[in-house]
């Protein structure tokens, strides 16, 4: 089954939802970065809870997330695009070489999660606050809560298989959040919700159609309100990368012409590689000169 998106409005609720299916998204991302299986669920959350950003995005808008935590898996980075276009990076893919404890994972006390919104290099706006969650998808619904003042919640699934290929077997992700007027304490009962059993199996329930479950899991958010919801497909999300060797080049003529030519002159064919999508690109001297 491909990678969805599906985002709509629960009318009489003035709520907002996304539903994301994100297993190739998942895998290429864990296959890039071979992260190793105490690094893969977080990464996948992490991808999850940025493609689902993109429904808040329009045209050529852009979110870009740190999440930065005290524990062994460091920090991670993610950019989305309206388009569902996802790229992302942590700085320890295999942190089951310094602990197995999954308690250390994350690490003690607070983190940060800083989230900026741009258009065509020009930024919008931005705002950081306490990543208290640990959990990259939760901080993010605590970023806007918080710092936007726009309750939000995220929530996704991930389930992995023994296959270095393919090592993402099923992985999901659903946002909710408040739109004006909306009755916050019925918002407070839907987002526990949102964490049961019954609703994150259904998340993942491949077997079935995607309007039955998606009925199915508005039922249980929200059951009166289910009949009412109105929805549409939006663009497929997906790991690709902007980067391009027009991109690298360009970056490589910030140095300016006397520290290209002492590159040029130590390394004939410097290599420039891509932090997100580990793209490698090879460079001359004919190429700037």
């Amino acid at each position: 089954m491909s990678d969805f998106l599906i985002r709509g409005v629960l009318p009489d609720l003035n709520v907002r939802f996304a539903w994301c299916g994100g297993r190739e998204l998942c895998n290429t991302g864990v296959v890039i970065h071979d992260t190793d299986p105490l690094a893969a669920p977080v990464f996948c959350d992490a991808l999850l809870g940025a493609a689902l950003l993109s429904v808040l995005l329009t045209g050529r808008e852009k979110y870009s997330v740190r999440w930065a935590y005290p524990g062994v898996i460091g920090s991670l980075l993610a950019d989305v695009n309206a388009r569902g276009d996802v790229r992302a990076l942590l700085t320890q893919p295999h942190p089951a070489t310094e602990t197995d404890r999954v308690e250390e994972l994350m690490g003690a006390g607070d983190g940060t999660v800083t989230v900026v919104k741009s258009e065509e290099g020009k930024v919008l706006n931005s705002g950081e606050c306490r990543a208290g969650l640990a959990l990259p998808s939760a901080d993010l619904g605590l970023f806007f809560s918080l710092s936007d003042q726009i309750e939000t919640e995220l929530t996704t699934v991930s389930r992995f298989a023994p296959d270095p290929a393919r090592p993402v077997r099923l992985a999901a992700g659903f946002l909710t959040q408040a739109l004006p007027g909306c009755d916050l304490e019925r918002f407070a009962e839907l987002r526990e919700k949102l964490h049961q059993a019954e609703f994150k199996d259904l998340l993942i329930a491949e077997r079935e159609p995607f309007e039955k479950r998606l009925k199915a899991m508005l039922r249980v958010l929200a059951p009166e309100s289910a009949g009412q919801a109105v929805y549409e497909f939006g663009p497929e999300p997906g790991f690709r990368c902007s980067c391009s060797r027009e991109a690298m080049r360009r970056a490589l003529l910030t140095l300016g012409e006397a520290e290209l030519k002492k590159l040029f002159t130590e390394q004939p064919e410097p290599e420039i590689t891509c932090n997100f999508c580990l793209q490698r690109y090879r460079f001359r001297e004919q190429d700037f000169f």
